[in-house]
């Protein structure tokens, strides 16, 4: 039976709590672990003895543990609530540095000519991370799981949160926030007299094509 998404996204935190408690008491992680959450829900195993990596029961990959772990992640953070495109790393993205113009032109004149500048980058990958240290008591408490689990979550939405709408510059372990190099204009204290209204009034005058 494959396991729930909402199952896999706690499986590593569960896997580390059975090792844990098991190195503790010198028992059996697989043996903790089924008495613990069950024959059907356990969280699959690496096996001490055999083979390096081999998964015992349940043998979905690990990398599906991390994505549904970063899903549930993703669901709380302010970049889940917008409408973004989403494209794989490693994907080569054009943007345009310099934009094209328009202008309006009078009847037989030439129209004027814009020039627009791209740029070509990549989208690498950015790895966020949080470790904790925790009390056996925690461990074994029934409500120490979620406990855990739910801050991870909020620690790591909420750098998330903070890299994406920052104006930091890229580094090689951070990216780029939404904001970098852009300029901000500060209103003044009265908010009316800091909006100008540009357009023509009378049609008469100006004939205007869309009024």
């Amino acid at each position: 039976m494959n396991p729930r998404k909402s199952d896999l996204s706690q499986h590593r935190l569960r896997r580390v709590i059975a090792d844990a408690v098991s190195e503790k008491t010198q028992g059996d992680p697989h043996e903790y672990a089924t008495r613990r959450w069950g024959a059907d829900r356990p969280p699959p195993m690496i096996e001490r003895a055999g083979v390096s990596g081999t998964v015992s029961g349940d043998a979905s990959p690990f990398a599906s543990e991390s994505q549904a772990f970063f899903d549930s992640v993703s669901a709380d953070s302010v970049v889940a609530s917008m409408p973004l495109r989403k494209v794989p790393f490693h994907a080569r993205l054009v943007s345009v540095t310099t934009p094209a113009s328009a202008s309006f032109t009078a009847e037989g004149l030439a129209k004027p000519v814009s020039r627009m500048a791209l740029d070509a980058q990549g989208l690498e990958p950015r790895k966020v991370a949080s470790l904790i240290v925790v009390s056996d008591e925690l461990l074994r408490d029934t409500q120490g799981e979620a406990t855990i689990m739910n801050d991870l979550r909020r620690a790591i939405s909420d750098a998330l949160d903070s890299a994406f709408l920052s104006t930091s510059a890229a580094t090689a372990s951070t990216p780029a926030g939404i904001l970098n190099g852009v300029s901000i204009t500060a209103g003044g204290s009265d908010v009316q007299g800091s909006l100008v209204l540009c357009w023509p009034t009378s049609t008469a005058t100006h004939g205007d094509p869309f009024l």
